[in-house]
């Protein structure tokens, strides 16, 4: 039996030798859940902001159904200006695991499947990048 694959946030993580490439991977997971968030927003006819946190985001369309699944990103929330701005301190937060990333960029791949369905939009319309 053949070891499983190393993912490609662990190989590009190891790659880099650079422990800012997980926060800055974080940064774009927080990015697209984010986005998606706004995206549920248009399909209502709501208004979009320029608020970036996701919790707040959420609020107006909790109702959805789509909204209890993209809550489990508000956890990115904290990475949605912090690998551009250091803290007082100087510090950048540290980026979540290699696996945490893997899991979580999977269950985004899932996520804006649904809403594309759910949503009315071909899936020619908007292509998904594969591994």
């Amino acid at each position: 039996m053949q070891p499983p694959a190393t993912s490609k946030a662990a190989d590009l993580i190891a790659e880099s030798g650079d422990t800012d490439v997980a926060a800055l991977a974080a940064y774009h997971v927080q990015q697209c859940a984010e986005k998606l968030a706004k995206a549920l927003f248009a399909a209502r006819g709501d208004l979009i902001t320029k608020e970036h946190r996701l919790d707040i985001n959420l609020r107006v369309v909790a109702s959805e159904p789509l909204a209890a699944l993209l809550a489990s990103f508000v956890r990115y929330d904290k990475f949605a200006t912090t690998t551009r701005y250091p803290s007082t301190s100087g510090k950048l937060a540290a980026g979540p695991t290699p696996d945490e990333l893997d899991e979580d960029i999977e269950k985004l791949r899932a996520l804006l499947a649904r809403a594309r369905e759910e949503l009315g939009v071909p899936v020619s319309a908007v292509p998904v990048p594969t591994r």
